[in-house]
């Protein structure tokens, strides 16, 4: 019985393996129909020996494995062309740029680019339907799960631009139970397409544990799109939006408890880019969350009212933060501090105390965002305040960082290799030019181009140089605009029209403000050659920034600084000292890294207790160079700051024991004009009287006479005359100093005759002719001496005569400067047209005493009209009293319609003109 039920037993489960054999090879061979070839001849097969039986078995897999791989690979290949195709349409419109004030458009404005992402559309469906195959002959085949997979979210990515497309490659995941790991290009195309509810739905099912598991979710801060579709699904429905986004973030709290900052910062992100930030604040306010997520909930919903444009309601949140008892906050052991996220959207938004931020911020080692930069720069007044800033920006920019992010850490010595991205520095840039132009500090703006923009190429044109970084500027009209305002504040208007007229002529942008600018800038008086001072500029820094490994030699750093101190010359010569200095501070810092001197011991102590230490002026090369010694006591007493310049040098001398008074005359002679001007003469008589006859040179002489000049101490000029005398040191400008004096001692016997003897000992340095030099400096005479002691130096004794001699003196250097290519004095100029007043007059006198002026009437018009033409090119047509006379001479002379145009272009101007001159 056991025996039968056994045997029984044996043949039903034989029975039942060959019907089971049978259905799987029968399943086998309809999977790899379409496919490959297989043998289904068992019995041939059968007869075959089991090796070679097995090998055939695996010849054939791999050959359906190859088939596979080669389908995969093809419909790849397919996948990357369309990614191509779609990589060169026009870019859809962003969602959250556009999504704030507006709708986001379901179609594409265009129509040409609407029928071409239609046309791609259409190619996606034809694509899924080819992988919908795929699928179906592998269903039973596990082997390319993977490969599968990562060809199904690689499609998803592609056709992100299409909801629908997006929804069949997730359904056909589900279907064949494939895994997909990224979601997010279907949630932003169902955004782009304003499905809210099924965006909403997707990010829901990814947050949710019970569908997806205990997944951490990751978020972008700058682009939160599930939030951001949660937030304007539940709008539509017109429910609470705070409450139900945030519930979003702690399910995400829950899971990935780490990351619970980031998640509520992208929530006040969705927030405020669907405009809810009074519902975000309401939360923070009254919610039980709100005590556990602190400063962070804070920071969510005050750049929640930033999104929104409520700037006033974010600073009353900081308000609370700053006021109240939130402030406690803990921060690398640190207790009360400031959220640096916070403070950071704080000073985006406005705050009036911006700028302390700021400061408290870099104090504490914290990153800036650039929006916060940018804020703290158009809020700032002081001048002062924003060199700091570019001196902080020139010296390393790698501590700010983009404020999109919602990332402000503790800022780390070692990331200091990090720049900003050109784009943001350039808008950086832009911002402190702005900022400068408006303070009246041009030559700020103009280095501040050259400082952080410039790629320190030297021999090149700076016009075409400018045009190129234009051409590919993200805002080139206010780049341009802000340049020429700088250029003609610093008295270079005929380079700012240059400008403008090369880049106008060689790009297709069209530039409004600057187009405007050109009209009003007047380039008559161009003081200021801007290129060549620049290309002294770009030789000093690019010397400095090319010689990285190198250590500079006392001699190099010798040549350098006094490189440095000829820029500083031409910077405050132009009256902008503050540019000089922040120039020169760059260059100091740049001679000390290469000279190796800035490791001393009190650095690296400072260094390793991680201590900063105070900036302090380098005495030791202000010792070196007396030019930038001097220079920089220049530079501060235009800028008021006499007290510490003084300082400056008296320590120099302290410290530097070997330095002598003769070895820094320039120094010591702006020492002297620094005590003069701070009305310390006696301080400037006794540095004087200290000097050895070696350590004098012509300028100090020139300086104190200019001060006893002032004060009409004219005997005393004359004993400074003679010691000029004595030393070695008489000038021209010293000359013309006593004769000035001579001038004005009442009584002096022989007066004549001493002014003759100094103009000799004068021509006698200058190497002139007596007679040349007196026609050469004839108005300045007259300025020094008056009309009687000038013409009789000139030798022209008769009274009756002076005026026709002054007349054709006038005419004579009009006539020589203009045949020269120079411009004619202005005095000369002025003479002409008063004497023209009475032309007549003069004519008969002239003929009357065999003097060569003009007689006739239209000889005189000429003549006039010769005058006006030269002066339009400089700032004499902006002096009323030389309009006015003009205009009255071409009354007289019948030019009627010349003196109206001159009058009406002057009143364009502004120009105060006589009102009884109109007809």
């Amino acid at each position: 019985m056991l025996r039968r039920c056994t045997r029984s037993g044996i043949v039903a489960i034989a029975c039942k393996q060959k019907c089971h054999l049978s259905m799987v090879s029968s399943e086998f061979r309809n999977f790899s129909s379409g496919t490959s070839k297989f043998d289904d001849n068992r019995g041939q097969n059968a007869k075959l020996p089991r090796h070679k039986r097995d090998d055939k078995i695996k010849h054939e897999g791999r050959k359906r494995k190859s088939s596979y791989e080669s389908q995969i690979k093809d419909i790849e290949s397919q996948l990357d062309g369309f990614h191509r195709e779609i990589s060169n349409l026009p870019p859809l419109p962003d969602i959250f740029t556009s999504s704030l004030h507006k709708p986001i458009s379901r179609n594409i404005s265009s129509t040409k680019v609407s029928l071409e992402y239609n046309e791609i559309n259409e190619k996606a469906q034809h694509f899924l339907n080819l992988l919908q195959r795929l699928l179906e002959h592998q269903a039973q085949d596990r082997r390319f799960s993977r490969e599968i997979s990562d060809l199904l979210q690689k499609s998803l990515c592609v056709f992100s631009t299409s909801f629908s497309s997006c929804k069949r490659v997730i359904a056909l995941a589900k279907d064949y139970n494939l895994n997909l790991v990224d979601l997010s290009p279907a949630i932003e195309a169902a955004c782009r397409e304003e499905k809210w509810e099924d965006a909403a739905d997707l990010f829901n099912g990814l947050i949710d544990p019970d569908v997806s598991g205990f997944v951490p979710m990751s978020i972008d801060l700058e682009r939160p799109l599930g939030l951001y579709a949660i937030a304007k699904d539940v709008q539509q429905r017109e429910l609470p939006i705070a409450e139900h986004v945030m519930d979003a973030v702690m399910k995400m709290s829950m899971v990935n408890p780490t990351d619970q900052e980031r998640y509520v910062l992208a929530a006040g992100v969705a927030i405020g880019y669907v405009g809810a930030w009074k519902e975000l604040t309401e939360y923070q306010a009254f919610s039980f969350n709100s005590a556990r997520l602190g400063h962070t909930l804070i920071g969510a919903a005050m750049y929640a009212c930033l999104l929104s444009g409520k700037t006033a309601e974010a600073l009353e949140l900081y308000q609370k933060v700053a006021d109240g008892p939130e402030r406690e906050w803990q921060w690398g052991g640190g207790s009360e501090a400031l959220n640096p996220l916070v403070r950071d959207i704080a000073m985006r938004s406005g705050s009036p105390d911006a700028f302390i931020l700021y400061r408290k911020a870099k104090e504490e080692g914290f990153q800036v965002s650039l929006q916060a930069l940018i804020s703290v720069i158009r809020k700032c007044e002081n001048v002062n305040d924003i060199v700091s800033m570019m001196d902080e920006i020139c010296s390393d920019t790698s501590w700010v960082v983009d404020g999109n992010k919602l990332e402000i850490d503790q800022y780390r010595e070692d990331n200091n290799t990090r720049q900003l991205p050109k784009e943001q520095l350039e808008l950086l840039v832009l911002e402190i030019a702005r900022k400068t132009n408006h303070a009246g500090e041009f030559g700020l703006s103009m280095l501040c181009y050259e400082m952080f923009l410039s790629n320190s190429q030297q021999n090149v044109n700076w016009y075409k140089e400018t045009n190129e970084w234009l051409r590919n500027s993200e805002a080139p009209d206010d780049n341009l605009s802000t340049i020429m305002t700088a250029l003609s504040g610093f008295e270079a208007p005929h380079s700012a029209r240059e400008l403008y007229e090369v880049v106008s002529k060689k790009n297709d942008h069209e530039y409004p403000l600057s187009s405007s600018l050109y009209h009003f800038v007047n380039s008559n008086e161009a003081r200021v050659n801007w290129p060549e001072f620049h290309r002294n500029i770009r030789l000093l820094v690019g010397i400095t920034t090319n010689l990285q490994n190198i250590t500079l030699t006392s001699l190099q750093t010798e040549l350098i600084l006094i490189a440095l101190a000829k820029v500083m010359q031409h910077f405050n010569n132009a009256q902008h000292p503050r540019a000089a200095l922040f120039l020169s501070k760059q260059i100091q810092r740049k001679i000390l890294f290469l000279s190796k001197k800035r490791l001393t011991v009190t650095t690296m102590m400072h260094s390793f207790l991680n201590v900063e230490e105070e900036e302090r002026p380098n005495y030791a090369l202000f010792a070196i160079s007396d030019e930038l010694l001097a220079e920089t006591i220049r530079a501060n007493r235009f800028l008021n700051l006499s007290k510490p310049v003084i300082s400056l040098f008296h320590e120099t001398m302290k410290r530097e024991k070997k330095l002598k008074y003769d070895f820094i005359p320039l120094s010591v002679n702006q020492v002297l004009e620094t005590l003069i001007t701070t009305e310390q003469q006696d301080e400037a008589d006794k540095l004087f009287q200290s000097l050895d006859e070696s350590a004098c040179t012509p300028e100090m002489f020139v300086t104190l006479g200019q001060s006893l000049e002032k004060e009409n101490e004219w005997e005393l000029i004359g004993q400074l005359y003679r010691q000029s005398l004595q030393c070695g040191c008489l000038t021209e400008e010293m000359g013309l100093i006593v004769l000035k004096a001579i001038n004005e001692i009442p009584n002096l016997p022989n007066k004549l005759r001493i002014l003759r003897q100094i103009i000799r000992e004068i021509t006698r340095i200058t190497g002139q002719v007596e007679n040349e030099w007196l026609y050469d400096n004839y108005w300045l005479l007259k300025k020094k001496l008056g009309g009687r002691y000038s013409r009789l130096l000139m030798q022209w004794n008769d009274s009756k005569t002076w005026d026709l001699f002054e007349l054709q003196l006038a005419i004579g250097q009009f006539i020589d400067m203009k045949r020269e290519g120079q411009r004619p004095r202005d005095e000369a100029l002025k003479a002409i047209l008063e004497y023209s007043r009475h032309y007549q007059t003069y004519s008969k006198l002239s003929q009357e005493f065999g003097i060569k002026i003009p007689v006739e009437k239209r000889a005189w018009r000429d003549l006039v009209l010769h005058v006006a033409l030269e002066a339009q090119n400089f700032k004499l047509m902006d002096d009323s009293e030389f309009i006015n006379c003009l205009v009255a001479v071409l009354r007289i002379l019948d030019e009627n319609t010349k003196a109206d145009e001159f009058l009406s272009k002057a009143m364009l101007r502004g120009v105060d003109v006589d009102k009884s001159l109109e007809i």
